[in-house]
């Protein structure tokens, strides 16, 4: 799934009609060499959101948004959508007082490829245009100490984490950790390990484990679990229990296993459940430490508290079996147990891990449990794998297979050099130079015309080029009130494409408004007329003309590369010209479609759908007119012309929707 994102890069472009932050993916600027590359087909995805970590793992490049906080993981652009994840609820604390159980680790939900508890999680396929909320559960506070009879309350359950627009079916859920008990009152009072994404640790002799979210439970080798499971997709373990007559707190459950019983010989609370290693957010220290000390893990259960005359150190996370973690827990950012043995009170679990709080102890002074870690969200695709080139510069594709097989491309959506190497041997390359779309008027309001696009065989020499790609054209003001409007704007003129290889290539013309500024704008294709004006002229060889407008109540489409915008037929607005289709990036494309015009609501009239492929074929990629609401934008990355604002009658106008920003490809035999 390759891909390419938005950073923190001081490089933007106003493209769909706003500015996006552009990852320039030109590694090796210098001249030809080892290249990230992408998948054939793939233009990537543009996102922000998040702390983002760029990497490479087994020779693949990835990006990774990093939540440690609650937010949204953005996406402005996508062609191939699949994106990883992991998603981690927040532990829930340890019971306090009385020898309390560690709380159950948060929920652990992944997609990742080969990670053993990616089963039943699908993949996630993200939108342009769409934000996800990310929501970051909180760790649950610690069982308090009552003072009464060594008596403790328990902890609180850890709180959800979440990736997903809600209520979409799509929205990943990852259920908080469970409470660890302490003893309340007396021993027939509700200790009981509590259920949660992993199980929470029962305090003080009492034999029901706290149930996590795993299908394969119950087990015959657990006592006293429900019949019925009431979970599905695997999320944590259960807690371990104690054996009736033991004193000492169990482990709270974590992502990767059970947590340990408490009691015995030794007078110990249960180790916490093992967490699980993921190496999703890079090698940026994320995630706590496991066994051998290496980084990425998540979800461990806090540990049980314990003591007497013969205590022993209780980790949470699980016990390391090689016996390395001695003195060194928690792993897996679960807490460890308090022990009255030593004095040491109970450890909170580690914050963005979603580790379960250790459970407190008994002695003098009794202590309190530690807290739940709290959550953490990772989104992480692929920016590409590396690859030879003979070029360098953009997002490079190197193609086996397809129409383009046995070339190599570089794509380009905003500022960048190509850089041609004296020592590439390439002296000709195949060029496709796309402006940015206009965007549509406002108010019976013309289309945007598609950007001015040229696609030709060219000569290179051992240079850098620098490569400008102009952004879509705002769309004009709205909506509001028709006492507020601002002159009836146009949409505006798309920006132009400058290569150094080919000529300019002339933004989209504007869509016209309401009079006195009817005509569409000139420009690569022509913006549609309104309020019937004139449909703006074409650049030569760039594109075609907007539709023209012959009545005062709809407007004309806008030009495409292919076809000119239609014009109005009595109160009905005219279509977006159609678009160009390429393959040049491995599959079939279309680009720069004519935006349709708008009509208003006491006519009869319809609003106008924006353009699409040659004849007509291919999805639809130009800006949709609309009677009745503002029109809508160009699809990114396509050159397109934004759709025309409607108009409701002596009450509301309608603004026009963007054009989208352009696109330079450039290709030469591998």
């Amino acid at each position: 799934m390759g891909a390419k994102s938005t950073g923190n890069h001081p490089t933007t472009t106003k493209a769909d009609g706003h500015l996006l932050e552009y990852f320039r993916n030109s590694f090796g600027e210098g001249g030809g060499g080892t290249q990230f590359v992408a998948p054939p087909g793939n233009q990537g995805i543009e996102a922000t959101g998040g702390t983002i970590s760029d990497y490479t793992q087994n020779g693949t490049h990835y990006r990774a948004h990093i939540f440690t906080t609650s937010g949204s993981f953005n996406v402005s652009a996508v062609e191939d959508g699949n994106v990883e994840y992991l998603v981690v609820a927040g532990g829930g604390g340890g019971g306090g007082g009385y020898y309390g159980g560690g709380g159950g680790a948060g929920g652990f939900r992944t997609n990742m490829s080969g990670h053993p508890l990616a089963t039943g999680n699908g993949d996630f396929t993200v939108a342009a245009g769409q934000n996800y909320d990310v929501v970051i559960g909180s760790g649950g506070r610690g069982g308090l100490f009552s003072g009464a009879s060594n008596d403790g309350s328990p902890g609180e359950n850890g709180s959800d984490s979440r990736f997903g627009p809600s209520p979409s079916p799509q929205v990943v859920i990852a259920k908080g950790g469970g409470k660890g008990m302490g003893r309340e009152i007396s021993v027939s009072g509700p200790a009981a390990g509590q259920p949660g994404g992993s199980g929470g640790g029962g305090a003080y002799r009492m034999t029901v484990v706290g149930y996590g979210y795993n299908p394969s439970t119950p087990s015959p080798v657990v006592p006293n679990i429900p019949s019925s499971h009431p979970y599905g997709i695997t999320q944590g373990n259960n807690s371990g229990f104690c054996d009736g007559t033991s004193e000492y707190g169990s482990g709270g459950g974590g992502a990767g296993g059970v947590g340990a019983d408490g009691g015995g010989p030794n007078n110990h609370g249960g180790d916490g459940g093992a967490g699980s290693q993921i190496l999703i957010a890079g090698p940026d220290g994320a995630g706590a430490p496991g066994p051998g000390s290496t980084y990425g893990w998540y979800a461990g259960g806090g540990a049980g508290g314990g003591g007497g005359t013969y205590h022993a150190d209780r980790y949470g996370g699980g016990a390391d079996p090689s016996g390395a973690n001695t003195g060194n827990g928690p792993y897996a950012g679960g807490g460890n147990g308090g022990d009255d043995g030593d004095s040491r009170a109970a450890t909170s679990g580690t914050s963005a891990t979603g580790g379960g709080g250790g459970g407190g102890h008994a002695g003098t002074p009794a202590t309190q449990g530690g807290a739940g870690g709290s959550g953490i969200v990772v989104v992480r695709y692929s920016t590409g794998t590396e690859v030879t080139t003979k070029c360098s510069g953009g997002l490079v594709q190197k193609h086996t297979t397809g129409p383009m097989a046995n070339k190599t491309t570089h794509i380009f959506r905003g500022t960048g050099q190509f850089v041609v190497p004296g020592s590439s041997g390439v002296s000709t390359v195949e060029v496709l130079s796309l402006a940015g779309g206009g965007g549509g008027g406002s108010l019976n309001a013309g289309g945007g015309g598609a950007g001015g696009l040229l696609h030709t065989p060219a000569p290179v020499s051992a240079q850098t080029y620098t490569i400008v790609v102009g952004g879509g054209g705002s769309g004009a003001f709205g909506p509001g009130p028709v006492s507020s409007h601002p002159a009836y704007n146009k949409g505006q003129n798309g920006g132009p494409t400058t290569t150094g290889i080919l000529a300019e290539s002339v933004g989209g013309g504007g869509g016209g408004s309401n009079y006195p500024l009817r005509d569409g704008n000139p420009g690569g294709s022509g913006g549609g007329g309104s309020d019937s004006g004139s449909g703006g002229s074409n650049a030569s060889g760039q594109g075609t003309a907007g539709g023209p407008s012959s009545s005062p109540k709809a407007g004309g489409g806008g030009g495409g590369k292919t076809g000119a915008g239609s014009g109005t037929s009595s109160n009905n607005a005219g279509a977006g010209g159609h678009g160009y289709n390429s393959s040049m990036t491995g599959v079939s494309q279309n680009y720069a479609a004519g935006g349709g015009g708008a009509s208003r609501t006491n006519t009869g009239g319809n609003a106008a759908v924006g353009g699409s492929g040659p004849g007509g074929s291919g999805p639809k990629i130009g800006g949709d007119g609309n009677n009745t609401a503002n029109g809508t934008h160009g699809v990114f990355g396509t050159g397109s012309g934004g759709g025309g604002g409607g108009y409701e009658e002596g009450v509301q106008f309608y603004g026009g929707g963007n054009g989208s920003g352009g696109i330079v490809i450039i290709a030469y035999p591998s």
